[in-house]
């Protein structure tokens, strides 16, 4: 935080990304180098990210889909760090899977 107005946690893309445009039907290959996927937790200085908020509408508020969303939204400075693969959001079942390998893993390596 020392030279941004806010830090998030990324991991390069691996895949082969593409974007779809559905009005044309087109596809248009993303050049995966200049592709980053956002992690949590990010930290802010609380007085520049709580301005952010400030004449949002409850409709925008509702299609936030990160947290550093707003503020890049808002011109803050958000610089990236380093993510880690195992930092990953349990968001379907097989993310549930996957924290419950790494559980297991965890508690076969200290003998727990």
């Amino acid at each position: 935080l020392a030279h941004y107005d806010g830090v998030m946690p990324t991991l390069p893309v691996k895949d082969t990304m593409y974007y779809y445009d559905k009005s044309n039907r087109k596809l248009t290959l993303l050049n995966r180098n200049s592709l980053l996927i956002g992690q949590s937790p990010e930290a802010f200085y609380l007085g520049k990210y709580i301005n952010c908020y400030d004449g949002l509408r409850e409709e925008d508020m509702m299609n936030i889909s990160g947290t550093s969303e707003i503020a890049i939204k808002n011109g803050l400075n958000v610089g990236i760090i380093d993510g880690e693969e195992d930092n990953f959001k349990i968001t379907t079942v097989n993310d549930l899977e996957r924290y419950e390998n790494i559980l297991q893993k965890k508690d076969k390596q200290y003998d727990i």
